[in-house]
């Protein structure tokens, strides 16, 4: 996919910049160079606060490293940080709910080799973060997105990162995220809740209107639904990019899988009004010749015939049925399917 690359980048290229950015000992403050013009100390009490807040937008920002790699996985640091973060016996969600934060007000904190340091997880769950040497390292400019590093950073220790792991997760996540994350993160999460919120009650209103709409009328109804579904899955697929630095994936790639399950689903619906939609003619007459008389086939395979540049999205283990325009039966149980797995999107956010 085009975004590839970006994705590798953000992530592991930090490899080589590990060394610059270590904080002294478990984690602590990127202290190199000075301070941007204009930037301003923070407080012991901002440090406090957005420590306090950052455990329900640290999901997001995980599920988007989780996506990284899942899909782009491709040395060995990164199938073992995989491996440990998302599919060990607790993975880094779990550790983050399980986690306590316990702030210092005056002190370092000690990790395992006693050494004083600005956070450490070493008597995780409870992990301790120092206030003052934080607010001393720390300016408003780039506080925000230093917490949520630092906070990753600790908690992936709870799943067994190594340092260089955590270091490496610490700088990512500094990188891929855009000024003001706390109030940026959640009101981005809102309206996308709200966006699926909308096309869960249209599809429900042409499932339970079904029986008594005319063919002209589904596929009106198919027609406004069409976009929505593809700005739903754009949403998720361009908040992970650098280039808009949202930093965060709204679905973990499962759920990122329904999404583009159901927006294939969509595609297909077209089958059903190619008499009436004549610009997609072409497309759908092309899509009835990919199913070669068979009335279903996978997702997976309906992906790689309509998107082949795009086989690195998840499909999930769903089955597209072959549609024409006068199987309303058939077209009945792919919307039914388009409803569920939405519903179960908007269940996961």
């Amino acid at each position: 996919m085009k975004y590839k690359a970006s994705f590798k980048s953000i992530l592991f290229s930090t490899l080589t910049m590990a060394a610059p950015f270590c904080w002294a000992g478990k984690g602590g403050a990127d202290t190199g160079g000075g301070n941007l013009l204009g930037s301003t100390k923070a407080t012991q009490a901002q440090v406090a606060i957005y420590i306090g807040q950052s455990k329900q937008v640290s999901t997001y920002i995980l599920r988007r490293l989780e996506y990284i790699l899942t899909y782009y996985s491709d040395s060995d640091l990164s199938i073992s940080m995989n491996k440990k973060l998302f599919h060990g016996s607790k993975n880094i969600y779990q550790a983050l709910a399980e986690a306590q934060f316990n702030v210092l007000n005056n002190g370092a904190c000690i990790d395992t080799e006693g050494k004083e340091v600005d956070a450490s997880a070493k008597d995780a769950p409870s992990i301790c973060f120092s206030l003052d040497r934080l607010a001393n390292k720390l300016t408003t400019d780039s506080l925000q997105s230093e917490i949520l590093a630092i906070v990753i950073h600790e908690v992936s220790h709870m799943v067994g990162t190594t340092e260089v792991e955590a270091i490496t997760l610490q700088q990512a996540v500094k990188n891929s995220l855009a000024n003001d994350p706390f109030t940026k993160i959640p009101n981005l999460v809102q309206a996308y809740k709200a966006q699926v919120s909308l096309t869960i009650a249209s599809l429900a209103y042409l499932r339970d209107q079904y029986g008594q709409l005319q063919n002209e009328e589904i596929c009106s109804s198919l027609l406004f639904l069409g976009p929505l579904l593809t700005d739903i899955l754009w949403k998720n697929v361009n908040s992970m990019s650098d280039v808009e630095k949202n930093g965060i994936s709204y679905s973990s790639p499962k759920y990122m899988g329904y999404v583009q399950g159901t927006s294939l689903k969509s595609l297909n619906t077209w089958t059903f009004c190619m008499n009436r939609l004549p610009t997609f003619k072409g497309f759908n007459e092309s899509v009835l010749a990919g199913f070669k008389g068979r009335n279903e086939m996978s997702a997976a395979e309906f992906q790689i015939m309509i998107h082949p540049e795009q086989t690195s999205m998840p499909a999930p283990a769903w089955i597209i049925r072959q549609l024409a325009p006068s199987n309303r039966e058939a077209l009945r149980l792919e919307i039914n399917d388009m409803l569920a797995g939405l519903t179960e999107v908007l269940n996961n956010i």
